[in-house]
C-alpha cells in the first residue's frame, strides 16, 4: 500500500521494538482518515457480505539475508533454521478458522472489511525447533507484531489517525489466506495487487488496544 501523508513518503523501518512512523499512500480521492471512517460506518451499518473467514496475512518487509543462501536444510524437512525464521516474519497466522477473525466484502465491493476486528493471534510453532523423528510437536512462540525476539518486527511502523488512535502497518500485503463461507465453501486466496490508478500497494492496519482493524490501498484479486 502506500498512504497519504504529509510527511511524505519515507518509511521508518521498526528496529529493536522502537518504533518508526510509518508512511501509508492513499489516492488522492479518499485520505487514510476518510478511508477509516469509511470502513467503519460500513461496518457498524452492516453494509458487507460475510466471505469467510481470514486464516492468514502474507506481506513483503526489509529483513536482513545475509547468508540465507548458505544455510542448509534441518531436521524432517527441506527449510533451513534462516529460511523458518524469514517466512515467520512475513506473515500473521491464526492457524485455526475457529479462532480466525471474520472477513467481508462492502455491498459495492470496493472494500475487504474486518467487521469485528481481529482476533488475538494464537502461538506458532518455532521456527528455530529441529524435529529429529516423525511425529514430534514443535514447542510454541507468541506472534507479537513489534518486538518479537526470535523473529523480530512483523509491523514496519506505526500511524496515528486524526483521534490519535494508533496502528501498527503490515505492508505490502502480498496476499490472504481464506477459509471460504461462499462459492461452495474451501479455501482460497486474494492475492495483493497494485491498484493500476494510483500505484498503491495493499496494507493492513491494526490498533492492538481495541483490535480495530483496517485494509488500506492496493486491491485485491482471487488467486489459486
Amino acid at each position: 500500500m502506500t498512504a497519504e501523508s504529509q510527511a511524505g513518503t519515507h518509511r521508518v523501518p521498526l528496529q529493536k521494538g522502537k518504533m518508526g512512523t510509518a508512511a501509508l499512500i492513499t489516492n488522492t480521492t479518499f485520505t487514510l482518515a476518510d478511508r477509516l471512517k469509511i470502513q467503519t460506518e460500513r461496518a457498524h451499518r452492516r453494509e458487507y457480505t460475510v466471505i469467510g473467514k481470514l486464516m492468514s496475512v502474507h506481506f513483503e518487509g526489509r529483513r536482513n539475508i545475509s547468508g540465507l543462501s548458505q544455510s542448509r536444510s534441518l531436521g524432517l524437512d527441506s527449510l533451513s533454521e534462516k529460511q523458518r525464521i524469514l517466512w515467520a516474519s512475513l506473515a500473521i497466522d491464526w492457524l485455526d478458522h475457529k479462532k480466525a477473525p471474520t472477513i467481508a466484502v462492502s455491498r459495492d465491493k470496493r472494500d475487504y472489511l474486518l467487521p469485528n476486528g481481529i482476533t488475538p493471534l494464537p502461538a506458532i510453532p518455532d521456527p528455530r525447533w529441529v524435529p529429529t523423528r516423525a511425529g514430534q510437536i514443535a514447542p510454541r512462540i507468541a506472534q507479537p507484531l513489534v518486538g518479537c525476539p526470535i523473529v523480530g518486527d512483523r509491523a514496519c511502523g506505526q500511524i496515528k489517525n486524526s483521534r490519535g488512535e494508533t496502528f501498527l502497518v503490515l505492508q505490502p500485503i502480498t496476499e490472504l489466506a481464506l477459509m471460504l463461507f461462499t462459492g461452495g465453501g474451501g479455501f482460497g486466496r486474494l492475492r495483493g495487487l497494485v491498484d493500476p490508478a494510483d500505484r498503491t500497494h495493499p496494507a493492513l492496519l491494526i490498533n492492538e488496544e481495541t483490535m480495530q482493524a483496517h485494509f488500506v490501498g492496493g486491491q485485491f484479486g482471487m488467486g489459486m
